[in-house]
């Protein structure tokens, strides 16, 4: 009588090269996950840091056209790094950042035009750039009080001019990304706003230079 034939299983392990085959392979795809978060990650970053650059330089200019519309003057520097301008003072105290403290006066109508305090004492509003950064400087005539506020970092110029002869400004800012990861940008970004005031007494100051608060 034939015994029973008993069927054992094969049983073979990874040989030396096979297990180096697959740790060389684990290792690359490894590795290529990982250089692919650090790109997606700098992607970030990089996006993050222009779209917070440009919101600043989108601010700035914001402020620039708010003070061209109610501007009673301007007057832009012959290089055109300086512009300035003279608005009605509406309000009777400032705090030391030249931040209004009290409620807008009530106007006197002249003529059908609102005359907000006293002419001869305006408030003088001028923007210039500092190194990189852009500063709105306000005079208080009334009050002899000067304060600074540096409204845009990563300024590479500031120029404003007059367009056609009429009452229209147009303020352009360049900056130069600045990225947190990698090298800086060589590729420039310029903005710029156009606003239209009431009539106005309009110049160009034949002084040259700028960069700096005249």
């Amino acid at each position: 009588m034939n015994a029973p034939h008993t069927l054992h299983a094969c049983r073979r392990g990874f040989t030396l090269v096979e297990a180096m085959v697959g740790l060389a392979a684990s290792a690359t795809l490894m590795a290529t996950i990982v250089a692919s978060s650090v790109t997606l990650q700098r992607s970030f970053y990089w996006s993050a840091d222009y779209s917070e650059q440009s919101l600043a330089e989108l601010r700035s200019l914001d402020f620039v056209t708010r003070d061209v519309r109610g501007a009673r003057s301007v007057t832009i520097l012959s290089s055109g790094e300086v512009l300035t301008f003279e608005l009605p003072d509406a309000y009777s105290s400032y705090d030391t950042h030249g931040n209004p403290t009290s409620a807008p006066v009530t106007p006197a109508i002249v003529r059908g035009q609102p005359q907000y305090g006293d002419p001869a004492n305006p408030l003088v509003i001028t923007y210039y750039r500092d190194g990189d950064t852009l500063v709105r400087q306000q005079f208080v005539s009334a009050t002899v009080q000067n304060s600074e506020l540096v409204i845009a970092r990563g300024i590479k110029s500031f120029q404003a001019q007059f367009l056609g002869g009429g009452n229209l400004v147009r303020a352009t800012v360049t900056f130069q990304p600045k990225f947190r990861e990698g090298p800086e940008s060589e590729a420039r970004t310029a903005l710029s706003a156009i606003a239209a005031a009431r009539p106005m007494r309009m110049k160009y100051d034949d002084r040259g230079g700028g960069g700096g608060a005249p």
